[in-house]
């Protein structure tokens, strides 16, 4: 039993990715951050390894997350802290992998 119709396929191999960004933040604010931020970067730091290093503050507040609420299924309210750590964990992922192309591009 096939999983796709013919005509689903076809559309997805004619699918083409594309990327429209009109954050604010994003075109006028990060980029002078990040291209500040990658001068203070060594060279000889890899790319990826700052990526992966970026996914490591996703995966603390995820952790943290799961010993407060085995399960993910909270009712009750979470602690201020959790949730600023789960920012944090965002926004450091964010600016890690934006290094990791800017630090390509330097």
């Amino acid at each position: 039993m096939a999983v796709m119709k013919a005509k689903h396929l076809d559309a997805l191999k004619a699918h083409k990715y594309s990327v429209v960004n009109n954050s604010f933040l994003d075109n006028n604010v990060m980029p002078a951050f990040w291209n500040w931020l990658v001068q203070k970067l060594p060279m000889w730091v890899a790319p990826n390894l700052l990526t992966v290093g970026g996914l490591a503050f996703i995966f603390g507040p995820s952790l943290l997350l799961a010993f407060q609420c085995p399960g993910f299924t909270c009712s009750e309210d979470l602690s201020p802290i959790y949730l600023g750590a789960a920012a944090f964990g965002v926004f450091v992922y964010q600016t890690m992998d934006a290094l990791d192309g800017k630090q390509v591009e330097f």
